[in-house]
Order: structure tokens, then sequence, then C-alpha cells
């Protein structure tokens, strides 16, 4: 019996996932070595809580700062190569954002499991719970919204490294540097919109209505995001060589 035929974005999706597997594959061996310092770093070093707290935040920013720059890479590098291979542009958008929720979604399972560790190893050196939150959730055991948190941020990051790379793939290096700024807004709109203590003071709502509205926006900045990267793409000429 024949396998069923796999969509066309469901290729491109696994193809750049195979594209990008060793850059993935050393972050990830990174990722936990460098989770594993910080966690020897505070016990060792016989930290403050405080500075515990400011090891762990920063962190937190590590996976956001790989996501952003592997979305820079994926319309100067990847969008050539699949057309010339017969892959229409809509193609490519639909399975690249595909690949980037899938592994939104991966890499907020590793950091949802990160928190209750971390939460261990603060509790083994009897120091209150202040690591950084982010911005949805107040404690370690809200794995629910810990991971949903995650996903919403990581998403927005690598799409909006993205529309960096197909700014300077659509446009003169110029034009796409003006443009790069108001460019900066998706993950900038999302990180407010998820902080719910500023939208409970701004909007007057209750932490549960707060959530909902972060949450709602943050999926609205990440669809327009979208589209604005296929709006730039759909009718772009395709350059033989990246960057020039």
């Amino acid at each position: 019996m024949a396998s069923p035929r796999k969509h066309p974005a469901v290729k491109v999706a696994g193809g750049l996932a195979r594209g990008f597997r060793w850059p993935l594959m050393i972050y990830g061996l990174i990722y936990v070595l460098m989770f594993a310092a910080v966690q020897l770093a505070m016990s060792i070093f016989n930290m403050s809580e405080d500075s515990a707290a400011s090891l762990w935040g920063g962190f937190g920013i590590s996976p956001k700062m790989f996501l952003l720059v592997l979305g820079i890479l994926l319309t100067p590098f990847m969008l050539p190569a699949f057309v010339a291979n017969g892959v229409t542009r809509k193609r490519f958008v639909q399975g690249t954002t595909l690949m980037i929720a899938l592994l939104s979604v991966l890499f907020a399972l590793l950091a949802t499991a990160a928190y209750p560790l971390a939460a261990y190893f603060f509790d083994q050196a009897i120091w209150s719970e202040q690591m950084d939150y982010g911005q949805l959730f107040t404690s370690s055991e809200q794995y629910g919204i810990i991971f949903l948190d995650h996903v919403l941020q990581f998403f927005t990051y690598f799409v909006t490294g993205w529309m960096f790379g197909s700014l300077f793939y659509r446009f003169d290096w110029k034009w796409a540097t003006v443009l790069l700024f108001p460019a900066m807004a998706p993950f900038i709109v999302v990180e407010a919109a998820l902080s719910v203590s500023g939208i409970k003071e701004h909007l007057g709502l209750s932490e549960g209505g707060a959530v909902t509205v972060g949450v709602l926006i943050s999926f609205a900045v990440a669809a327009i995001t979208v589209w604005l990267v296929y709006s730039m793409l759909k009718q772009v000429a395709i350059k033989k060589k990246a960057w020039v």
C-alpha cells in the first residue's frame, strides 16, 4: 500500500530542519552544558541570591537570540535552493512557518523542563524563588503557562529574525537598514503584551483577563509578521548568491 503523499509545506519544513540539524544539535548540547554550568557556578562560588537570579535570567535570553539568528538565515540561504527545486514561495513560507512553530515548541519544552530543575537548586541553596519568571507565570510549577509563554516568545523572535533576513534579501541594504528598526516591533510588542502586570495596570483587567489579552495580541503579532514576510517574498527576485 502506497504511503500518502506529504503536503509540500511539510516537505519544506522537513528539509529546513535537516538543513539546520547540525546548528540545532550543537546548540542543544551547548544549552544543556550552559544550564549545568549555571547551576555549578551557583553551588561552587557561593553566589548571593540576587546574583544567582541575575545569572539565571541571562541564561534564559540565550535561546531567543539563537532563534533570532537562525531566522535571519532562512530567506537568503534557504529560499533560493527551494525555489530552484520547484517549491513555490507560498509553500516555502508555509513550510518555514511550520518548522518555526515546531522548533519553538521543542525549545519551549526544554525551557519548561529547566525551570523546576533550577527551582530545585534554589531550594537546595535555601533561597526563595526569585528567578526571572518571564511574563505570564510566577511559579516554577505553572508548567502549562511556562510552556505557552516560551512558545510565544520563541516563535516571535524566530519570525522576527526571518523578517530581518527577508528585508536584506528583498531590499537594498540601505533601505533594509532603515526598515530594520520598525521590524523590531514584533518581539517588543509581544514582550510588552505578555507582561501581565503591565496589562493589568493599564487596562484594569484581572490576572486571567490580562493573560488572555496578552496571548491574543501575541498570536496576532506573530500572524501579521508571517504575512509581512510572505508579502516581501511572494514576488522577490531570486539571487544566485546570498547577500549580493
